[in-house]
């Protein structure tokens, strides 16, 4: 995938919650244990979240890309989430309409000088829905890192 960060172990497959606030809450947990994210991060994406949605109609498959300021994060990593069931997202070109998504590929970035690449670079994964069916079909964390690491 380029020069992007993307960890294996940062790639959660099938997970389940039952909304958004859930997955959020636990996505926030999991990343400050690991040191990936600063005090104040879960507070600050819910934040961003309402204000500025980041769901999109990305075709059949659809996908969230949920971030924060860049002063939240303590690296630039993406965080690849597909989830059992859908969890509804709030389009980021029609914040009054919400989607089914299944696909989250939350954006970690230290740097705002990197958003603008890592921005770009998910847009491409976005727009390939092969790509995209196959992540959305994988059983294993291997199994994504190595379709995304192939494109």
């Amino acid at each position: 995938m380029g020069n992007i960060p993307l960890k294996v172990d940062n790639i959660y497959v099938k997970e389940k919650f039952s909304n958004q606030e859930e997955f959020f809450k636990t996505i926030a947990k999991r990343l400050k244990e690991k040191g990936l994210v600063k005090e104040g991060y879960y507070k600050a994406i819910i934040d961003r979240e309402n204000v500025y949605p980041t769901g999109l109609d990305s075709g059949l498959i659809k996908v969230a890309i949920p971030h924060t300021d860049y002063e939240y994060s303590n690296t630039t990593e993406l965080i690849v989430t597909t989830l059992k069931e859908p969890i509804k997202f709030r389009l980021m070109d029609d914040p009054e309409k919400e989607e089914d998504i299944k696909i989250i590929i939350l954006i970690l970035f230290d740097n705002p000088e990197k958003q603008l690449e890592l921005l770009t670079n998910i847009m491409t994964i976005i727009q390939n829905q092969k790509l995209l069916s196959e992540i959305l079909n994988a059983t294993t964390s291997q199994e994504i890192y190595q379709s995304l690491n192939k494109r």
